[in-house]
């Protein structure tokens, strides 16, 4: 009776185990869930900005692919809507929380950036090219 009471307490500390473990399997695998980033198609040129989509949710990661169909070099920036005068363009890269660089995009290019979107933000898409925001590359970023 002894060995059989031993043996009782060893398949129970067994089944616990097991089932601690798919426990554990089931909680992890839930709570590494990865989202792909929503895609979003931005066109620039002279001198507009389209995406597709427009409105974008706060938290949300998305993938901005950025094609530039002009026949002029832009940049493209995530940024807050800002007065840049007096700025360099170093400090405004610091200050952005996405930028695909002149260098990346020539006429013809395309080039892409992944961002998550922050909450209670007032962001824009712009190109600082010297008068290039001036003439209106600019879209505001409506985060819901």
């Amino acid at each position: 009776m002894h060995i059989h009471g031993a043996f009782t307490r060893r398949r129970a500390a067994t089944a616990s185990v097991t089932v601690a473990l798919l426990l554990a399997s089931c909680s992890s695998a839930s709570d590494q869930t990865v989202r792909t980033p929503v895609a979003v198609q931005v066109t620039v040129n002279e001198f507009e900005i389209i995406a597709t989509p427009a409105e974008f949710e706060a938290g949300e990661t998305y993938t901005f692919t950025v094609t530039n169909e002009g026949a002029a070099e832009h940049e493209f920036m995530i940024t807050e809507p800002m007065a840049h005068a007096g700025m360099d363009m170093g400090e405004m890269d610091e200050m952005a929380l996405a930028v695909i660089p002149v260098e990346q995009l020539p006429p013809g290019a395309t080039a892409s950036v992944t961002v998550t979107m922050p909450d209670n933000a007032s962001l824009e898409m712009a190109c600082h090219i010297e008068g290039h925001y001036e003439q209106g590359m600019r879209r505001p970023i409506e985060l819901s």
